[in-house]
């Protein structure tokens, strides 16, 4: 059985009615069209491709557009690239419930999807793109951009809005960009079923979790979550249940080198020139990444040792009450240097010649 390399979509531009209950995958490694499997409750990777079938006998071209799954080579962990073959293709009535072309969509006349020759025909040659047999590439046939199509589910939860969290596999550097990612994806979704009883969050969340280096911790925590509500009598609705994942994730997934690199950086952090939205910023962007509570006495020390010297002298000396937040010295920081800035413009202001009568 020969497997072809897939290119696949560089974005998910396939209609609603096409694409259906799949997820596109904006992360690099991973980016393209991704659905549930049901019966092992794992995300698989797949696309949508315009085939041919060609027959040894004759030569004859049989021409569709199809849904087939798409696999790595698990002998080669350096290789990324995604490959398919005849046997992977999917039907058109399958449990994934997939979409296809509609008779009156333009493309579904370049071909009629699903078309088998009659079963006396010798075995068919592999998928390509073009009438041409040798090609060893499968191209992913893009189309017009069109709005999702709304799925309601039987289950009684509510159809989810917007793009889902990428698929994590495990990847240390990524899990709080994973994490970030199901947060926006519950803000979009926060009055779903899904993201308001937390046994579902957390549910949703590990269905999310697909790969070698992530598939048994999973699994330990599907375990977790199912012998806490069935054995304990943890409710539903508990939120520690989410708490408590969260935690468990960080702690077997947080990329301790990453926290490690944005301690030194907050370190060294010091505002440059006058520039001191800059720094602001920049502070509070390392203090999150780095995991640090804005409240804690130590930022704020952090804080004043990279403002410049005579900024804080002038905060120090117009301020009657000690400032207790990170907010209210990122405020009256930019208050003195606006005032600061005001001055210097008028001190350097040239001297106009009076007019004489």
């Amino acid at each position: 059985m020969q497997y072809h390399v897939v290119q696949t979509r560089t974005s998910g531009d396939l209609p609603g009615h096409v694409s259906r209950l799949t997820h596109w995958n904006s992360d690099k490694e991973d980016q393209g069209y991704w659905i549930k499997n049901p019966n092992t409750n794992k995300y698989v990777h797949v696309e949508f491709l315009t085939y041919e079938y060609i027959k040894k006998e004759d030569w004859t071209h049989y021409t569709g557009h199809s849904w087939f799954l798409l696999k790595q080579d698990t002998a080669d962990p350096t290789n990324l690239n995604w490959y398919t073959t005849l046997s992977e293709q999917i039907e058109n009535d399958n449990f994934f419930q997939l979409g296809h072309w509609k008779e009156t969509d333009p493309q579904f006349q370049s071909g009629c999807h699903m078309m088998y020759p009659p079963a006396a025909t010798p075995q068919l040659l592999e998928i390509a793109t073009t009438p041409h047999i040798e090609m060893e590439e499968v191209t992913a046939t893009v189309t017009a951009p069109a709005p999702p199509a709304e799925t309601k589910l039987a289950n009684g939860n509510q159809a989810l809005s917007g793009v889902p969290p990428p698929i994590f596999n495990g990847d240390r550097e990524k899990s709080e960009h994973f994490l970030d990612k199901f947060i926006s994806y519950k803000i979009i979704n926060g009055d779903a079923r899904q993201f308001t009883i937390p046994y579902l969050k957390v549910a949703l969340c590990l269905s999310y979790l697909n790969g070698p280096k992530i598939d048994a911790w999973a699994r330990q925590q599907r375990l977790w979550l199912k012998n806490c509500h069935e054995q304990d009598g943890v409710l539903m609705t508990d939120k520690s249940l989410w708490e408590d994942f969260k935690l468990l994730f960080r702690m077997a997934y947080t990329d301790q080198d990453a926290k490690l690199t944005m301690y030194q950086k907050l370190n060294d952090l010091r505002m440059q020139g006058s520039d001191i939205d800059s720094y602001i910023a920049d502070f509070n962007r390392l203090i999150d990444e780095a995991g640090y509570n804005k409240f804690d006495m130590g930022v704020m020390i952090k804080f004043k040792e990279g403002l410049q010297p005579s900024l804080l002298r002038e905060i120090l000396l117009h301020n009657v009450l000690a400032l207790s937040t990170l907010s209210a010295w990122c405020l009256k920081a930019r208050e003195r240097q606006t005032v600061y800035k005001e001055l210097k413009k008028h001190w350097t202001a040239p001297i106009q010649p009076g007019r004489t009568n």
